[in-house]
Order: C-alpha cells, then sequence, then structure tokens
C-alpha cells in the first residue's frame, strides 16, 4: 500500500514529526541548566538548518555534535543577550509606569519598544549564525543585527511567528495550558523548524552552494 511506503509523503511527515519531538525534548533537557540554553537552542537550529538542507544525519548525533562544538561561545552570547533582555524589560517597565505622566515617558516607550521588537528579532538571529557559521561572539552580534535590519521583512516574520503564540496564550481564554503542552512536545522545534525555511534562505545569500 502507498499508505505505508516508507518513501511516502505520509511516512516521511510522521518520521518528520517523531524527529521534531525527540529534539524538543532533547532542547528541553538541555537547557535545565539555564547556562547552557543556548548551546541548547543553537543546537536546535544545527539540527532543524540541516533538515532544511536534506543534510541530517540523525537528530541526536547532529545536536550534540553541535552542542558540544558551540557549546563556549554560545554560553557567553546567552549571557549577554540574557542580560540585554533583562535591561530592556526594565526600562519597558519603568516607562509603562510612567505612562500617563507626560507625554515625553509616552514616547519614549513607544521608540523602546520599537527597539525591543528589532532587539528580539537580533537574539533570534543569533543563534542561528552560530549554528551555521564560524565567527567570533563580537562578529555574532554585529552579523545578527546586520542580517536582521537588511532583511527586515523577514525580521518581522521571524519575530511575529516566534511571539504570536504567546500572545495569543495570553490573551485567549485556557490557550495558555495548551500552548505550553504543545511547547513541552514539539513547540520549539517545530517552530525552529519553520522558522529554519527563512534563516537558510537568508544565509544562501552570503554562502557559496558548496558551504550550504
Amino acid at each position: 500500500m502507498k499508505l505505508l511506503d516508507p518513501n511516502g509523503p505520509v511516512f516521511r511527515f510522521l518520521s518528520r514529526i517523531g524527529d521534531l519531538i525527540i529534539l524538543n525534548i532533547l532542547c528541553i533537557l538541555c537547557s535545565l541548566p539555564i547556562l547552557t540554553a543556548g548551546a541548547s537552542i543553537t543546537a536546535m537550529y544545527y539540527v532543524t538548518l540541516r533538515m532544511h538542507r536534506g543534510q541530517d544525519s540523525g537528530v541526536v548525533r547532529d545536536f550534540f555534535h553541535s552542542f558540544r562544538q558551540n557549546l563556549k561561545q554560545s554560553t557567553i552570547l546567552h549571557i549577554l543577550l540574557t542580560s540585554g533582555t533583562i535591561l530592556l524589560a526594565l526600562d519597558l517597565y519603568i516607562l509603562w509606569t510612567l505612562w500617563e505622566f507626560d507625554l515625553v515617558f509616552r514616547v519614549l516607550l513607544v521608540i523602546m519598544a520599537i527597539l525591543a521588537f528589532f532587539y528580539v528579532g537580533i537574539c533570534l538571529f543569533t543563534y542561528p549564525l552560530l549554528a551555521q557559521f564560524n565567527n567570533t561572539v563580537l562578529g555574532f552580534l554585529k552579523n545578527a543585527f546586520f542580517m536582521s535590519m537588511k532583511h527586515r521583512s523577514y525580521t518581522i516574520a521571524i519575530v511575529l511567528v516566534t511571539l504570536a503564540p504567546w500572545l495569543i496564550g495570553l490573551y485567549v481564554p485556557y490557550a495558555l495550558e495548551w500552548l505550553l503542552i504543545i511547547y513541552l512536545f514539539i513547540g520549539f522545534s517545530s517552530v525552529a523548524f519553520f522558522l529554519s525555511r527563512y534563516f537558510a534562505t537568508i544565509f544562501d545569500k552570503y554562502i557559496s552552494a558548496d558551504e550550504c
């Protein structure tokens, strides 16, 4: 039967779902020490990028290959980006509490919100860049900024795809509980797999076909 054909679309789809579940579990477990979250996210994107390029040689093997290879740089980047996120969140919170007092605070809050949107874009670009390229920590941050600014339409799409489920979860009754369950099993890897199509398209503009 074609339905049970190992090379058929149904079998390939189910196989991919299984791979994404395994990848999601690996990402969560390897992020639990917190400091290794950057290496875990990088490894997840390493796997999903290879999936899109048809180069995957096994989820577990590819994941831990990237995890070990990028542990040092990804940990430094994770600390820097997390620190920046905390500072930015505090600034937004302070400006939000001052919203009603003066027009200046409202203008500053809007400006900070726009900056925060693109900062999220830079954060989202950094780990896939680390998964794809070799560079210094400063080089990755510069390239993440450059690419997120140059490819603004992609950046907007990437940020919206990443944040939209959580915004829905916060404002739609009972959606958050289901969202958490989905993300525990397959959510993180599925989003990474979907976004990897965008990242692969962007990265292909900067690397030759032989390096893809």
